[in-house]
């Protein structure tokens, strides 16, 4: 987003997403990647008004497309930044008004329990390394 005009790029990825929907789940992603680059303080100001400027439809299409994403473990960090200010951006009782908030919402909480579990496995694997390496002389305890 050169002008970082991410209204005006969302709608234009939404319009593409009705027409092509591999273009426009791509267009999508790329909005909300430039939103939420780099994990600056000013950005996450940005991403938390874009979110709590959205129509409860627009909302719905821009879940939709995450939930899409969330189904890779590579997108996932992307997807949980969104889901924060989505969460604290709207009330419960709003979401639930939301279009297909039940079948979004499910979908959503499939994949955060697998990737969830993953990062778990991975923290306990991390473990048993860090035990054997400590074992072999090769980790200093300090």
């Amino acid at each position: 987003m050169k002008k970082e005009d991410y209204r005006s790029a969302f709608r234009a990825a939404l319009a593409l997403l009705a027409t092509d929907a591999r273009e426009g789940q791509a267009k999508l992603l790329e909005v909300a990647r430039s939103l939420y680059a780099a994990g600056a303080a000013a950005t996450s100001t940005k991403a938390s008004d874009f979110i709590g400027a959205l129509s409860l439809e627009e909302l719905s299409q821009l879940l939709t497309a995450a939930r899409e994403w969330n189904t890779r473990a590579k997108h996932a960090p992307l997807v949980q930044a969104l889901l924060r200010d989505v969460f604290a951006a709207f009330d419960p009782r709003e979401l639930a008004k939301m279009p297909r908030a039940r079948e979004l919402l499910d979908g959503l909480i499939a994949y955060n329990e697998r990737h969830y579990a993953r990062s778990q496995r991975a923290v306990q694997d991390s473990y048993l390394l860090d035990f054997a390496l400590s074992k072999i002389g090769m980790l200093s305890v300090d």
